[in-house]
């Protein structure tokens, strides 16, 4: 797999990143506990989140930034997904919902 272009050339703005993680169904993707640890079921936008670890963000310019946008959005926190590893340059996390305990 691979990050689609579009993702990472400009900050796209919520709207069209809102309608994109409604088409994908990610609303859906909530995070729930499993056996005392939180578990993602979303595939699609966890598989671009892992293969932009360990890279800085030269290599995929805005990608991190509207994948997190899209989840942020759609379900309005990132419990449950590990965002270990990620070069944060474009990425405002100040005042979100990283995790539940």
């Amino acid at each position: 797999k691979t990050i689609p272009e579009a993702l990472s050339k400009n900050k796209i703005s919520d709207d069209v990143l809102q309608f994109a993680g409604e088409v994908l169904g990610d609303y859906k993707n909530k995070s729930v506990p499993i056996n005392e640890k939180w578990q993602n079921n979303d595939l699609l936008l966890i598989d671009f989140i892992n293969l932009l670890k360990d890279k800085d963000h030269e290599e995929y310019g805005f990608a991190l930034h509207n994948i997190l946008k899209i989840i942020e959005l759609v379900r309005g926190e990132f419990t449950g997904i590990d965002l270990s590893n990620l070069d944060f340059k474009n990425v405002d996390l100040n005042k979100k919902i990283l995790g539940r305990t």
